[in-house]
């Protein structure tokens, strides 16, 4: 989409991309935590970046990061998007790459007191 209005706006032919899946899922990170916390590791990423039917993750946070709980999708700290042939297949593309992300987290005490 964002491609196709560049391209409009600009007047340059836009060739459309083959479609990889007829459904997708996005699903927003929203912090799960209660109270002020810093990231102390993330892991799975990787593993979860390439599985089948996942097409992008983005993380906007990573260690060191400081998190406080969500009040609105404003709060996101990152997306999945995925797709498959079904509108099912692509939410459990997205909800397993999801299983396999891990945030510890600490308390700013904890932290402080290291």
């Amino acid at each position: 989409m964002q491609r196709a209005t560049v391209c409009h706006l600009l007047d340059i032919p836009y060739v459309k991309e083959k479609v990889k899946y007829p459904f997708c899922c996005i699903k927003l990170l929203l912090p799960q935590v209660e109270g002020k916390v810093v990231i102390m590791s993330v892991n799975g990423v990787n593993e979860a970046e390439h599985m089948d039917g996942i097409h992008r993750i983005s993380l906007d946070v990573g260690e060191h990061s400081e998190l406080v709980p969500a009040t609105s999708n404003k709060n996101y700290i990152g997306y999945f998007l995925g797709g498959g042939s079904t509108p099912e297949e692509a939410a459990a593309s997205v909800e397993h790459a999801l299983s396999l992300i891990r945030i510890e987290t600490a308390s700013i005490q904890q932290v402080q007191s290291i």
